[in-house]
């Protein structure tokens, strides 16, 4: 029924996205008969093993390393509505939910991104090839240092400048743009063409500026270290995309 409705799927990568699937939610509903709840180190490795091959499983039936990229943008969707309207609003507050658990929650919603982040990016070098190797989990990475900062972007610190949080919200939309660009160039396999070259070309120089501004702004608060590793990751992204770049067109599968 579902090759029916879905004629581009194939068989093969069905029956292995569904037997990744059943393996994870087993792992994960097993490590808490194992004590994940309860701090068991056993039961939380079991945990988080089931989630990355949850993330990985997903878009599996696909066969296509977009479909993976695609399905971060959604959790971060997912992710950036949660905190918006169920911390930002008060509603975890209107339900006289301690302060402690409230960062446990957080830490939680953390380690389902890394395990997500992992299960994308094992998905991503699955089914890519040549410079798609690259700009795919480049685009991945970049959307990892939007994951970071969004939450410390919403709750402020007191401590830091107005200036800096409307440059960063500033960066974080342009980064949307060209991130949006490159995964076109990427899922159109554009990478040869003069024009894709020069928008790869200014999307690294673009990243490479916003890495910079992370990296020297300065400001007296703790906060800077989540901004540093955003500048970290972003150069990262900006060095895969050059990478992928340098891959001439004859060396493409």
């Amino acid at each position: 029924m579902i090759m029916k409705f879905f004629p581009d799927i194939e068989r093969e990568h069905l029956i292995k996205s569904l037997f990744y699937l059943t393996l994870s939610i087993a792992l994960m509903a097993f490590s808490f008969v194992m004590g994940f709840m309860k701090g068991s180190v056993f039961g939380g490795l079991m945990f988080w093993a089931g989630a990355v091959i949850f993330f990985y499983a997903l878009p599996h039936c696909c066969g296509k390393a977009k479909y993976y990229v695609i399905e971060f943008a959604v959790l971060f969707s997912v992710y950036a509505i949660m905190w918006i309207f169920g911390f930002k609003l008060g509603l975890l507050k209107e339900m006289n939910i301690q302060v402690d658990i409230n960062e446990d929650i957080a830490w939680f919603l953390g380690g389902i991104i890394v395990a997500a982040f992992i299960g994308i990016i094992a998905g991503v070098f699955k089914f890519s090839e040549g410079s798609r190797r690259f700009l795919y989990p480049a685009i991945t990475v970049s959307l990892g240092a939007i994951f970071l900062m969004f939450p410390q972007c919403l709750f402020l610190s007191s401590a830091v400048k107005t200036s800096i949080l409307v440059i960063l919200w500033i960066i974080v939309g342009l980064q949307f743009v060209i991130l949006a660009a490159v995964f076109h160039i990427a899922s159109m396999n554009k990478t040869g063409s003069r024009l894709s070259g020069i928008t790869l070309l200014i999307v690294v120089i673009l990243l490479i500026m916003m890495a910079m501004w992370g990296f020297f702004v300065k400001n007296d608060t703790h906060w800077m270290a989540g901004l540093r590793l955003w500048a970290f990751m972003e150069l990262i992204s900006a060095f895969m995309i050059l990478y992928a770049y340098s891959i001439p067109p004859g060396a493409e599968p």
